[in-house]
């Protein structure tokens, strides 16, 4: 299977929504660039993104990878907001702190509503 998601813009914020699941690195990069590549060319600056039906099922050694391409690439200021299922909690909390150590502004939440309160506040 692999990495499923839509893409809309409501009200000046990318929403993305995300299920499935991939085994590889490459196919990660390739998700986390087209939302940051759909955000520039909708001109926003915050993204919204559901991964409550999506699988986490990177090593810790591609985890890592996957958060320092996304850190390094991102070229304009962005707010990034996530929301997974507790079954992710481990390895989305060592993606947010290995992003945020390098100065991106990306947070994990439990509910959409959370995620959505820190993006507009």
């Amino acid at each position: 299977m692999a990495i499923n998601y839509d893409i809309e813009v409501r009200d000046g914020c990318l929403c993305v929504k995300t299920s499935g699941f991939a085994e590889s690195l490459e196919e990660h990069m390739a998700y986390a660039h087209a939302a940051y590549d759909a955000m520039i060319n909708a001109g926003c600056s915050e993204i919204l993104i559901d991964e409550w039906e999506m699988e986490y099922r990177l090593g810790t050694f591609d985890i890592y990878k996957l958060a320092e391409d996304v850190a390094n690439s991102a070229e304009v200021p962005m707010r990034v907001a996530v929301v997974t299922n507790p079954e992710n909690n481990i390895d989305a909390r060592f993606f947010e702190d290995v992003v945020s150590n390098r100065g991106f502004k990306l947070l994990y939440f439990k509910t959409l509503d959370e995620a959505h309160a820190w993006l507009k506040s």
